[in-house]
């Protein structure tokens, strides 16, 4: 708004306006084509982006959910197989029960094992106390197929093994024991009796290493600014990642899939970077483009609007210089077009405006200063009225030492009003007038209020229209006086380059309505006080004239502006 208000204000040719106008439409309109061109090619951008993602991740899923459920198919062989649930309960003297861990126990689990490509670790605790131990190096990096039999009291100590069970998880894929260290995760099994469906025979941990069962993951090709994740969503943890995003400040559009039957997730970030390096060339060239088009069109729009406005700029460089004063000043343009025309109406006018001005403006003079002295006049029978009726109260009290002193008071006051036939006062009889108003108030009131005055020494001889101050004065007593006693304060000084006269009062002071009609002036604010804004500006100006400030219960300031005229003598 601030710079179409400059716009307005600011002196540009015509032609060169509807140019500037037309350059402003071409700019929006390039700008907004290569906005959307820059939004759409960054969708794109998005859409192949997503696309290709998401058959990336469907592929690492496809994978990754195989080989989860190679591990699920070892831990289902032994959780289905009734013979080996049967031998594993089976309680037998030693050599029996190590017939049945050779002939039946065992290879049931290498046949589970061999049902895999997988490199993985498979270890069944027993509670079968019967059965030995067939166990290696499990703190070991799985390179290869292995199986242990392991007695189940050394497993219900681990911590990983009572969460589990505080946690009531029968099927659960977890890092467990040292699998964190060694970059494992298991799939935990509790191994339930078919005979009556609740009974505990033991607890199955089938392990397999991140880098096998996420293989998909580190296999995939290496993009910039790309990252993928495995994650626990339980534990929000991140598992394995690959691939390197150089600042994720910058931001990224994420992009997330769950593993079936597991706990985990696919989490791929892709970095903003990646986005806008494509549409960054295409927005640079569109803006280069965009940038020599303005240039061209801007300059043949200069070059067409300095021809075909030279005639217009003739025509406003010779109004302008009528407008200044230069009355005798003619337009003269050759040819037979709308400027020749525009130019003999102009002259012809000039002409006719010279002449009128000559007679309107002594007739205009004439009748301000008639005005002036209308205005005038309406102040001095007013204040004369009020006068000679307290006057005639006090004569009719027969108080005839007040009646004369009052009498007197008036003559002082007339003098110094008539000022000789004069308009103009200074401060100095402006301030004389209002004392002798004021004494003759005391007569009257017998000294029932209080005045003060700060007069700055420095305004005394400054220039005024006269009786400016006194109806205002007078206006306290007609309507601010409330109590037994009233306090009149009047002020002069200089302010912001204005000569400053203040009335303030402490008295009954005016709600807002009544100083909403005071400040517009209206004949139910007084008489008075309406003559006196009307004076003001009428002699000065409209920055000039009367302001009045007031609260209930607190009292009412006037404050009159004026021009500082005339000094000290």
């Amino acid at each position: 708004m601030k710079f179409i208000s400059l716009f307005s204000k600011a002196y540009i040719p015509f032609f060169y306006k509807i140019m500037l106008i037309y350059l402003m439409l071409v700019v929006l309109a390039v700008t907004v084509v290569g906005y959307f061109s820059y939004k759409t090619t960054l969708q794109s951008r998005v859409e192949l982006i997503q696309s290709n993602t998401e058959w990336m991740m469907s592929q690492m899923k496809q994978n990754i959910e195989y080989k989860v459920s190679e591990v699920a198919y070892v831990s289902d062989t032994l959780f289905g197989d009734d013979s080996f649930q049967k031998y594993l309960q089976r309680q037998d003297d030693p050599e029996v029960m190590h017939q049945l861990m050779v002939k039946n126990i065992i290879p049931s689990m290498e046949t589970a094992l061999r049902r895999t490509l997988q490199n993985m670790r498979l270890i069944v605790y027993t509670k079968n106390n019967s059965i030995n131990e067939v166990y290696g190096n499990m703190a070991s990096v799985i390179k290869d197929k292995s199986f242990h039999i392991v007695s189940f009291d050394r497993l219900k100590n681990e911590p990983w093994y009572r969460r589990l069970v505080s946690d009531n998880e029968d099927f659960v894929w977890r890092q467990a024991g040292n699998d964190e260290v060694l970059g494992n995760v298991s799939l935990l099994r509790k191994l339930i009796s078919f005979h009556n469906y609740y009974t505990d025979i033991g607890f199955v941990r089938v392990s397999i290493p991140l880098e096998t069962l996420f293989s998909s993951v580190l296999e995939m090709e290496s993009m910039e600014e790309k990252l993928v994740r495995i994650t626990d969503r339980r534990s929000k943890e991140v598992l394995l990642e690959n691939g390197n995003i150089t600042d994720m400040s910058l931001g990224y559009i994420n992009f997330n899939t769950e593993i079936a039957n597991t706990p985990y997730n696919i989490e791929v970030k892709v970095s903003q970077a990646v986005l806008s390096k494509d549409a960054q060339q295409i927005r640079q060239i569109t803006l280069l483009v965009c940038s020599l088009s303005i240039i061209v069109i801007a300059f043949i729009g200069i070059v067409v609007a300095h021809f075909t406005g030279k005639k217009l700029l003739t025509i406003v460089r010779n109004v302008k210089a009528f407008q200044y004063g230069k009355l005798q000043q003619r337009i003269e343009i050759k040819g037979n077009d709308e400027y020749k025309q525009i130019s003999i109406a102009f002259n012809q006018m000039a002409t006719h405006i010279e002449r009128l001005i000559q007679e309107v403006y002594v007739k205009d003079a004439e009748k301000k200063q008639f005005e002036l002295q209308a205005l005038q006049a309406q102040i001095n029978p007013h204040f004369l009225y009020n006068t000679l009726s307290s006057i005639n109260s006090l004569a009719n009290m027969g108080e005839v030492n007040r009646v004369t002193e009052m009498v007197n008071l008036l003559i002082k006051f007339y003098r110094l009003s008539l000022n000789n036939g004069q308009y103009i006062i200074t401060v100095k009889d402006e301030i004389d007038q209002i004392q002798s108003y004021l004494e003759i108030q005391k007569i009257k009131y017998t000294n029932r209020f209080t005045v003060s005055y700060t007069i700055d020494p420095q305004v005394v001889e400054y220039k005024v229209i006269k009786l400016i101050v006194q109806p205002f004065v007078e206006n306290v007593f007609k309507h601010a006086w409330y109590m037994d006693r009233i306090h009149i304060r009047i002020m002069a000084y200089i302010e912001d380059n204005f000569l400053i006269i203040k009335v303030i009062d402490n008295g009954v002071g005016m709600k807002r309505h009544q100083l909403e009609e005071v400040d517009q002036l209206v004949e139910s604010s007084g008489y008075g006080i309406r003559n006196v804004h009307e004076r003001i500006k009428l002699h000065y100006g409209e920055q000039y004239g009367v302001f009045i400030f007031s609260r209930p219960g607190i009292g009412t300031t006037v404050k009159i502006y004026l021009p500082l005229e005339g000094g000290a003598a």
